[in-house]
Parts: C-alpha cells; structure tokens; sequence
C-alpha cells in the first residue's frame, strides 16, 4: 500500500524530462548539479541511448567502453552512483545472460555492476540478475505492485516454491499421480525436477508416498490406501487362480 506519505515527492530530488547529450554539455551539466547540492548520492540516466554520444561503427567495443569511461570517473572521484537504464538485445538465446545486454562487451566491461531485469510479458514476477566486482553474483524474484516493485525471495527458491504451489494444483486436478505424470501435466518443468521437488515436499509433509511411488495429496491419502489395498487384493486373487490353474495342468 502506498501511503500518503509514501508518495509525497522527495524534497532532494531533482527531475529533467531533457538533458544534452554528454559530448554536448551533457557531463558538464551533470557535473555542475553534483557540486550545487549537499551530499548527491545517486544519478539515473533512463535511457543512456538518449545522451550518448554519437558512435561511428568502426570499432564498437572502443566506443562503448569510452563512452562510459567519463561516467565511471565521476561516479569514483565524485563519490556518486551513477545508474544507467540500458536495453536487452530483441533476441533472448544468449547463453550468458550478460550478453543479452544490448551493445558490445565493451559496456559491460567499463560498468562496476550489472543489473538486468527479466520479465515474460503479461506476468507481474520478474527474475533480477545481478554481477558485480565487489558482489556475488546472485538472482532475485520480484514482483511489480501498484507501480513498484518488491523482492520476494532468490529466484532459486522462488522457482521452487512456484514448482510445489504447480504441483499441488496438478495433484487437485487430477489424483493422486507418480511424478511422470505428473510432469507432463508441467512442460516446462523437467520430470528429475519434478521428482526433486515432490521429495522435498514429502520430507515437509506437503505431500504423501504410497508404496508404489504415487504421491498425493495428505487429504487423499487415506482413499489412495484404501483403493490400492484393493487392488493388491485383486492382484492376490488372480495369483492364487494362476496357480490353482497351473497345478492343475500338471
């Protein structure tokens, strides 16, 4: 909820829907704000495409490390984070995330740490990847909520807890199941993550295991008892008549 307060316009901000580029008094200016306000500690550029300078295309990986070099000096003799908002490539193939990042090596070779956002669209969870010189490199689940967003948890357990809340949905539907049926139900959730996750839910007492592997839910497992006892029964009778039968014939 955002409150009255919340939403009150921070008396130190200062915002600029037009700025030159930097090779065009763009730095200067920037500059000259940092040196005209007590204590400045963060600039955002949204987008840093709109300010660059221009690049000739000869050699885009120079252009694009020079062109952060005076940005990453004032952020380190100014003592100012300097945020640039950047894109990611159309294509989302790459096998590094970090090369999904629109432009060459070059921009995130110059940079201290890179943040990418991923979202597939029409969702309002998101994965945050963060790389860093002085940070691990982790990811982060976010959720996007009445224009902010909010971190949920690592995107690993994330992940994981969206695979149980999946699983257990699979199981409503459609009974008690073994985790290969259970995975085709899941797509895009592999059939060893499947059987991972259906563990770990067991060992929490999410789920129940009979002894022929079937998972289902605790309210089912009584019914799930009973019916498999039945059927071992059934199993028990066709047994004895085979082997009636068969004494029989000798």
């Amino acid at each position: 909820m955002i409150t009255a307060e919340d939403s009150a316009w921070p008396h130190r901000l200062r915002f600029d829907t037009r700025w030159p580029p930097l090779d065009r008094g763009g730095l200067e200016l920037m500059v000259a704000w940092i040196e005209s306000v007590p204590q400045p500690g963060l600039v955002v550029i949204d987008t840093f495409q709109r300010v660059r300078p221009p690049t000739p295309g000869r050699n885009q990986y120079a252009e694009d490390y020079q062109d952060l070099i005076p940005l990453h000096d004032i952020a380190t003799i100014r003592g100012v984070a300097v945020v640039l908002v950047h894109h990611h490539r159309k294509q989302e193939d790459a096998a590094d995330w970090i090369d999904a990042l629109s432009g060459s090596t070059g921009l995130t070779a110059a940079v201290d740490t890179i943040m990418a956002l991923f979202r597939e669209r029409g969702t309002h969870d998101a994965t945050l990847k963060v790389a860093g010189r002085d940070l691990e490199e982790q990811e982060l689940a976010l959720a996007f909520d009445k224009g902010r967003w909010s971190l949920l948890d690592d995107a690993a357990t994330f992940r994981m807890e969206t695979t149980r809340r999946r699983i257990i949905e699979v199981l409503e539907d459609i009974g008690p199941s073994k985790p290969k049926d259970i995975s085709t139900y899941l797509d895009d959730v592999s059939h060893n993550n499947v059987r991972q996750t259906l563990g770990r839910m067991k060992n929490d007492g999410e789920v129940g295991q009979d002894a022929k592997g079937t998972y289902q839910l605790p309210e089912n497992m009584s019914l799930l008892s009973q019916r498999h006892s039945e059927v071992d029964a059934s199993d028990t009778v066709t047994d004895v008549t085979r082997s009636t039968t068969g004494e029989r014939g000798t």
